[in-house]
């Protein structure tokens, strides 16, 4: 069945399924490459199950997990089709404020010091039960679990603006692909990438304007800074 991007009701939702496609949060799946010899059943092509979680912090900000659950993908979906709608005029855009729980004033939410986060009104609050799904600070904090276990405090508001930006610009996914990979250690992927789809090791992804040999120098990777320069990546 094909996952749709229409939110449930509050009381037709249920904490095991996505709050948009209503399927379960765990997910049958097989690998297409197959291992014979490997002992993990996923690898050789068994059915296995894994889980796909990102919980939302529904309720006053800074309150913490506690709210809706949905799908990674189903949340991209819904949030990207938002802001084709928005780019259509469909859905202004709306400054993120919340109320601080401390202060009790309004304020604005910033993605850094120097600049004001915005999102599509379907992500200043759930689609299910209408409460704020904000931090403090106006960041869209969820808690993730997948087959890599769970991460907590994770800002799904930079997936969101990395899947817009790559809406919007297409031509750039084999550049983040090669961030990505750069960033993961996988080197010979970032190979692969640079050979199959003639990805220039100085180019940049995303607003920031940064290089993948910028990025590895700041975050203080050395090895992928040495492996970087010896493709011939440049500052």
């Amino acid at each position: 069945m094909a996952r749709t991007s229409q939110p449930l009701s509050e009381s037709a939702y249920s904490p095991d399924t996505c709050m948009f496609c209503s399927q379960s949060l765990r997910i049958t799946t097989s690998a297409a490459d197959t291992d014979s010899e490997s002992e993990h059943p996923l690898e050789r092509g068994e059915p296995t199950t894994v889980i796909d979680d990102v919980e939302l912090h529904c309720g006053p900000p800074g309150s913490g997990p506690g709210g809706h659950h949905a799908h990674w993908a189903c949340l991209i979906d819904h949030a990207t089709a938002q802001a084709r709608a928005r780019a259509h005029g469909a859905v202004p855009p709306v400054p993120a404020v919340v109320a601080d729980p401390v202060l009790g004033a309004a304020v604005r939410g910033t993605g850094t010091e120097t600049e004001a986060r915005t999102y599509p009104p379907a992500f200043t609050t759930c689609v299910v039960c209408g409460q704020n799904i904000l931090d403090p600070s106006g960041r869209f904090i969820v808690d993730v679990r997948n087959e890599g276990g769970e991460t907590r405090g994770f800002d799904f508001g930079v997936i969101i603006e990395e899947e817009e930006f790559l809406d919007s610009h297409p031509s750039q996914v084999h550049s983040r692909a090669f961030h990505d990979l750069v960033a993961e250690g996988d080197y010979v992927g970032a190979i692969d990438v640079i050979a199959e789809h003639d990805v220039d090791v100085n180019c940049t992804f995303g607003n920031d304007g940064l290089t993948a040999l910028q990025k590895a120098m700041y975050s203080g990777d050395a090895s992928g800074v040495e492996f970087l320069r010896s493709l011939g990546a440049t500052v």
